[in-house]
């Protein structure tokens, strides 16, 4: 091969391998800019995480720091505006809010299931966590100021700090990832375990268990096969310091995920099971399946 010819070959393959070598960083490039955006998408405050996907931002605090106090937000309108629901652990019902907000300012009313107006929540979104519980500059994870009745009378600071943000699917309600229907009927249920356990209702509490079940007996884990063992070791799984977590957890606005709704941090789990009460009933009814003692 003559030399002329040998050295333009060689340039051509320098050149091809230089397109594809370029070509490969810009794919790869794209890709983790990809990556970027959708990761920044889903953690927005007010984004929607996919279409027909809205992202619930639950909040938990106080009123005066005695009452605790829970939130859920979905905000819309670039943020400018959420709509969510309320709850006190006095009245686990929820209210109705409605949320306006400019900037950092924020102003929540609540009402009752008749649409009443039952108060207002007047407060910003820090920069700083008042309460030191969130680090760094914040965006929307703590909400503090002053709730007061509609007419500006009993007004008591307030704070709510976010526990979590999840992803909800079209008219799913809180428990929809979960395979419930019905999120009252969710409440209602960890609410009833948790009266029959505080109360020693080991009946009660043995007709709301899935069998099998495996729980920690004396630092061991021990697998319950009927309800008659979990009456036997029931003062050993539901000992003082459990007991204590179970009454300080709120049954309503809980955390769900795939495998079933949680009640406290993840104390007690429920799923759905088929209702068994008549061969015609088809809606998912809820049983413990996990209590992490």
């Amino acid at each position: 091969m003559k030399p002329a010819i040998a050295t333009i070959l060689l340039v051509l393959c320098l050149a091809a391998m230089t397109a594809v070598r370029f070509c490969g960083e810009r794919s790869t490039a794209s890709s983790a800019a990809n990556r970027g955006a959708t990761s920044s998408t889903q953690t927005s405050p007010h984004a929607l995480t996919d279409v027909g996907t809205t992202q619930w931002h639950e909040y938990l605090g106080d009123l005066d720091k005695a009452l605790t106090i829970g939130l859920t937000l979905r905000f819309d309108d670039y943020g400018r505006r959420a709509s969510g629901a309320s709850f006190d652990s006095r009245n686990l019902h929820d209210q109705r809010v409605e949320a306006e907000i400019n900037d950092r300012a924020i102003v929540l009313r609540q009402f009752d299931s008749e649409g009443n107006a039952t108060g207002v929540f007047r407060g910003m979104f820090p920069t700083l966590d008042p309460r030191g519980h969130f680090t760094g500059d914040l965006s929307r994870q703590v909400i503090a100021g002053t709730w007061s009745k509609p007419d500006g009378s009993g007004a008591v600071p307030f704070y709510l700090g976010l526990s979590y943000v999840a992803a909800r699917h079209g008219s799913d309600g809180r428990y929809g990832v979960a395979g419930f229907e019905n999120d009252a009927t969710v409440d209602a249920f960890m609410a009833r375990f948790r009266a029959a356990v505080l109360r020693h209702d080991t009946d009660a509490v043995a007709g709301m268990v899935h069998f099998p079940i495996t729980v920690n007996v004396l630092g061991k884990k021990k697998t319950l096969a009927r309800p008659t063992d979990l009456a036997r070791n029931f003062d050993i799984i539901f000992r003082k310091e459990f007991l204590s977590r179970l009454t300080a957890a709120i049954p309503t606005h809980l955390y769900a995920r795939s495998d079933g709704v949680m009640l406290g941090n993840g104390d007690v789990w429920v799923a759905p099971v088929p209702s068994l009460k008549a061969a015609s009933e088809t809606r998912p009814v809820p049983v413990v399946i996990a209590i992490n003692n």
